[in-house]
């Protein structure tokens, strides 16, 4: 049976709106943590482990550096704008590349994470799991 304290509890919980939201959450279990399934969300297992659960952190994306660019000199990356452009050469700060008039532009590592994607969808930058 539910006493209205607990009821009070998960209403007021960031845990349960974000998992009503379609966010994943994470269960202690020793030193890790683990996805949670949700077949074992019930609200006497969401109250006895709340001092164990979390919203899985999203990923982070960190930018590329000379190395990890090398590998896409000739790809072609989407900006924010829904521009297309290849990537044509690096250098230790960034990327260049030529606009649709030719034009020759240089953008840094850290604002191609930050406002591109390749044309796969994938981030222009490294993906760097935001879990401990």
């Amino acid at each position: 049976m539910m006493r209205r304290e607990d009821m009070k509890r998960l209403l007021d919980c960031p845990l349960v709106r974000a998992w009503a939201e379609g966010r994943k959450l994470q269960h202690r279990d020793g030193r890790y943590w683990n996805d949670v399934v949700d077949d074992r969300m019930t609200y006497a297992w969401i109250i006895e482990n709340l001092d164990r659960l979390r919203i899985k952190p999203e990923p982070k994306i960190v930018p590329w550096t000379i190395h990890d660019a090398a590998h896409h000199v000739d790809k072609t990356f989407v900006n924010c704008d829904e521009f297309h452009f290849d990537i044509h050469s690096i250098d230790n700060e960034g990327v260049y590349y030529y606009d649709k008039h030719i034009n020759p532009w240089f953008v840094t590592y850290h604002d191609l994470a930050k406002e591109c994607r390749l044309m796969d969808g994938s981030p222009c930058g490294k993906v760097v799991d935001g879990a401990e």
